[in-house]
């Protein structure tokens, strides 16, 4: 198990990369630096900035991540980032997300020991399938 501190850098890559094959572009799941890591229970982000301040997909299929944390204040998007994340728990969102579309689709532990202090940011507009098939979902109405 690891627990990750990603230094803080200008514009960390997570989506659109552009591979040499015939169609000139590659899945973007499979490019994120995180996909489908097994190892990785805890990350620091550092308040990094992501390119086109996306982070569509970057943790998708970490089946053992728990926790993100240190998330920059310049994401807008945040489209399937813990999809397929079965133990994933915890992450506050910034109050620049307008996308949340399938963000935690198929986390099936998020909200089973819901933090008080989660919050989605009046900035969202799109939450579709955001909590599809979470198994436990408990929300404290303020």
């Amino acid at each position: 198990p690891v627990v990750l501190n990603v230094p803080y850098m200008e514009g960390l890559y997570i989506n659109n990369w552009v591979d040499s094959s015939s169609s000139g572009t590659t899945d973007a799941n499979r490019l994120t630096p995180f996909y489908n890591n097994q190892h990785v229970l805890e990350v620091n982000l550092n308040n990094t900035p992501f390119v086109n301040n996306s982070m569509n997909y970057a943790f998708s299929g970490c089946e053992n991540l728990t926790r993100v944390y240190n998330v920059s204040n310049k994401v807008t998007s945040m489209t399937s980032t813990f999809r397929d994340c079965d133990s994933f728990r915890e992450v506050q969102i910034p109050n620049s997300v307008v996308d949340m579309y399938s963000t935690f689709l198929n986390c099936s532990q998020f909200g089973y020991k819901f933090p008080a202090s989660f919050q989605i940011p009046d900035s969202v507009v799109n939450i579709g399938d955001t909590f599809k098939i979470v198994k436990v979902l408990i929300f404290q109405f303020r």
